[in-house]
């Protein structure tokens, strides 16, 4: 004899679920989940559930640990990068908690980030002779080559990203790239607008 089932089927990111787990929590971190949920269904443009949010934020903290053991320098320029940005817009050692850093809404700001951010890495550069390592060497014979191509590959995945089946060719290369924050959140995050969306 067939028991029923219980509960609404799974929907969205995690709609193949098969293993069942009982979980009992505190409260406050219940209302913490509740409000995050609300607030990633907004973001997603649908209602998720409860346990949704609390799947998604266990594969977050998975990603997250591998990400931060895969490139600890990266890891800490991210960190310098934030600090930057919210130096430049208050400048001053005690800043407001609230803080929403300027950096991509006005042209001061903006100027100002992009010249610490400048010399943040003349500070953290490598010394040593400037020469393409094998790994390149065979299509990239100096570093402006490389970071034309890389910048122009991905300013072209934000201009013309978007959640479709449809893929643009050139922006295939750096979508497979990314696992957690893709390359359309970066995008609306950004304010760019795709080349279709600015016709």
């Amino acid at each position: 004899m067939d028991r029923p089932k219980r509960g609404r089927p799974p929907t969205g990111g995690f709609s193949t679920l098969s293993a069942v787990t009982s979980l009992r929590m505190p409260e406050d971190l219940r209302q913490q989940l509740e409000k995050s949920r609300k607030e990633r269904g907004k973001r997603l443009h649908r209602e998720i559930g409860l346990s949704q949010e609390l799947l998604y934020r266990v594969r977050d903290s998975f990603i997250r640990e591998r990400n931060e053991a895969r490139d600890p320098a990266l890891r800490a320029l991210y960190y310098l990068l934030a600090e930057v940005s919210e130096a430049v817009t208050f400048p001053f050692p005690a800043r407001p908690a609230d803080l929403r850093p300027l950096w991509r809404s006005d042209p001061f700001f903006f100027q100002a980030f992009r010249l610490a951010v400048g010399q943040l890495l003349d500070e953290l550069k490598p010394t040593g002779e400037v020469k393409p390592p094998s790994i390149v060497d065979n299509v990239f014979k100096a570093p402006d080559d490389l970071a034309d191509y890389v910048a122009s590959g991905v300013f072209h995945a934000l201009k013309s990203s978007a959640r479709s089946e449809k893929r643009d060719e050139k922006a295939v290369w750096w979508e497979q790239t990314t696992r957690d924050y893709q390359i359309f959140d970066a995008r609306r995050d950004l304010g760019i607008k795709t080349q279709g969306e600015e016709s």
